[in-house]
């Protein structure tokens, strides 16, 4: 699914989806089409830096810079494509070893001089970079980020379109099943010894979709 098809999906799940199906979201004039271009970017960068999806994770080195930071031996370019930099270190072919307790080595992240890119400032030579990418065409993403992705903009479109209040509930509880249930396959293409946290893998509701569509 593109960016349109899941603003249609969402839209559908709040009871819009009839009257306002889309033919582009980004260039569609209605009010639909604008709540959609006001909500999914940040819902989507929102998701995607939340949680340790693995189809996101990216190991980089870093580049670089003459800038100065007080206090720090190296500045490094932020990565053009980072959503959420989980943390640095050194390349030592662990490609499982992500979360951002696994690479100790304190960091900040500066406004370059130039004022037009973010710098990583740090004390480590040879850095790497370890984080999540950005989603720049969700039609490459597996389809079950989709349906979390699809859930989550529903329950913003519920709330900026004046849904029922009904529409928001079920929205909310379709993305806490759909939410738990990624993590969960997501979780389950790792090797058995990869670090996952209580905090990655949040509760989720186990309703029903009985009691989700008739609550």
């Amino acid at each position: 699914m593109n960016a349109t098809d899941i603003c249609n999906l969402a839209l559908s799940r709040i009871g819009n989806g009839a009257k306002n199906t889309l033919q582009n979201y980004e260039t569609d004039t209605s009010e639909a089409a604008a709540a959609c271009r006001l909500g999914y970017d940040i819902v989507l960068e929102t998701l995607v830096s939340e949680y340790q999806w693995s189809f996101l994770r990216v190991s980089a080195a870093l580049a670089l810079v003459a800038q100065v930071v007080s206090g720090y031996s190296y500045a490094y370019s932020y990565p053009a494509n980072c959503a959420f930099l989980d943390g640095i270190g050194q390349q030592d072919g662990n490609s499982n070893r992500l979360l951002s307790q696994y690479y100790p080595h304190p960091f900040e992240i500066y406004q370059a001089d130039s004022g037009e890119y973010s710098v990583i400032a740090c004390d480590l030579p040879d850095a790497w970079a370890f984080y999540k990418a950005k989603v720049t065409n969700p039609a490459f993403s597996p389809a079950w980020f989709q349906n979390v992705l699809a859930w989550r903009l529903a329950r913003e479109l519920a709330i900026s379109l004046k849904a029922s209040t009904d529409a928001y509930q079920i929205a909310d509880r379709g993305y806490q099943m759909a939410l738990g249930s990624a993590l969960a396959t997501d979780a389950n293409q790792h090797s058995k010894d990869y670090p996952y946290t209580p905090e990655t893998m949040r509760s989720f509701e186990t309703s029903s979709i009985h009691s989700l569509v008739h609550s």
